[in-house]
């Protein structure tokens, strides 16, 4: 049953669309090529970096550093990610292993003047034209 109706106030406040592919480390080499690519429909861009942390107290940390010990220091450097967002509110972000475009603006999938489905194949296509994901791990919306 296929629904027609776009919704002034929809139900849903978010959407994701991921693509997770292995860890690229040749990903930064093609990301100014995407981003003149997708300039015209995400000319705001930022280039954030995440740190995973870890909050321990107690026996729990003397415990966790026991592990890290036993298991040798693991590479836990910032990841990059590449943030470009659309007039129209919808953010691409690309990292190393992922990219997701994430919408709160949204009315529709693929009605009226600004889809998110439009969103989704011009990322996709540029994206894959220009890196050549050899492995897709997940594809998903929610």
């Amino acid at each position: 049953m296929e629904c027609r109706t776009i919704f002034p106030n929809p139900l849903v406040k978010t959407v994701i669309f991921q693509i997770k592919f292995p860890n690229l480390f040749y990903m930064a080499d093609h990301i100014g090529a995407f981003q003149v690519k997708v300039m015209k429909e995400f000319p705001e861009s930022k280039l954030l970096y995440r740190q995973q942390i870890m909050i321990l107290s107690g026996v729990e940390q003397e415990k966790s550093a026991q592990r890290a010990e036993a298991e040798g220091s693991k590479d836990e450097s910032p990841m990059p990610i590449w943030q470009f967002q659309s007039p129209q509110g919808v953010r691409l972000d690309v990292c190393s292993d992922s990219l997701s475009l994430v919408s709160e603006k949204h009315k529709s999938y693929n009605l009226g003047d600004q889809p998110f489905r439009d969103a989704i194949q011009s990322a996709c296509k540029h994206f894959f034209a220009l890196t050549n994901i050899p492995v897709l791990k997940r594809v998903g919306l929610r």
